[in-house]
């Protein structure tokens, strides 16, 4: 009998983990798993913990207690990362910021074959592949391109592009879409279901709360560092239990929260 994604062993798996910045406590009692090919929202407040938690699960940021296990790798306050280790798991584990982040010397195409050929990947075999990651973020006709000669929302596919190119078990959007001007969000956010109907699996901090209840399997909500609430999607929107999700929802939903 097949596994489902279920059944199968969480992708990402925090237990009990909490962070400080200083006398800040921005992580507290982190329980959450992630499970393969599940497409998960982090949506709260400014402040909340949201990036932090993300930025976690790549090693950007480290913590101070608990357990978070990776594809298969743990990490623990006090064990030293093996950096043959951690490079593997960047390469699986794919990270699109809030700025793009692009070599502006580099072209397009060159900025996406860059980490792969670094690695000592045959440029041909990478260049290939790397078209055709363009092609499915619909800017192919970039790649001979600067990035300073692209829109931002263009920017940002290419950074999505980019992350794509080591086909990722797991793609991080850390607010993919804050940077950009309003009329280029929905571009951004398009290529994102695009990628998520095609099984895609993200992780994903944004406001954009149509997208949240359009493509996520499962939206967690966060404040003052603790999870409040996770739920399905439908759930979370049309039944939310917490009374601070109710408020939450109440205010980014209202025509004046936008």
């Amino acid at each position: 009998m097949a596994t489902s994604p279920q059944d199968a062993a969480p992708l990402v798996r925090f237990e009990r983990v909490n962070k400080w910045f200083g006398t800040q406590h921005v992580l507290r009692d982190i329980d959450l798993a992630i499970q393969p090919g599940e497409r998960v929202v982090l949506c709260g407040p400014s402040g909340s913990g949201k990036s932090t938690l993300l930025r976690c699960v790549n090693r950007l940021e480290s913590f101070e207690e608990g357990r978070l296990t990776v594809d298969g790798v743990v990490f623990e306050p006090g064990r030293r990362d093996a950096e043959g280790a951690l490079r593997a798991l960047r390469r699986r584990i794919g990270m699109v910021f809030q700025q793009f982040n692009l070599f502006p010397h580099l072209t397009v195409l060159e900025n996406l074959a860059l980490g792969p050929e670094l690695a000592g990947e045959p440029r041909a075999q990478v260049r290939e592949r790397a078209l055709a990651q363009l092609e499915r973020v619909r800017v192919a006709e970039q790649a001979s391109k600067y990035p300073l000669q692209l829109s931002g929302g263009q920017q940002q596919r290419v950074a999505i592009a980019r992350a794509l190119v080591q086909a990722p078990r797991l793609l991080l959007f850390d607010e993919p879409t804050s940077a950009l001007d309003p009329e280029m969000v929905q571009e951004v956010l398009d290529v994102m279901r695009a990628l998520a109907e095609q099984g895609q699996a993200m992780l994903c901090v944004t406001h954009e709360m149509g997208f949240a209840r359009a493509v996520a399997d499962r939206v967690v909500f966060m404040d003052e560092g603790q999870i409040v609430e996770a739920a399905p999607a439908a759930r979370f929107f049309e039944a939310p239990r917490r009374s601070r999700t109710r408020a939450f929802l109440q205010r980014v939903l209202s025509p004046a929260g936008g």
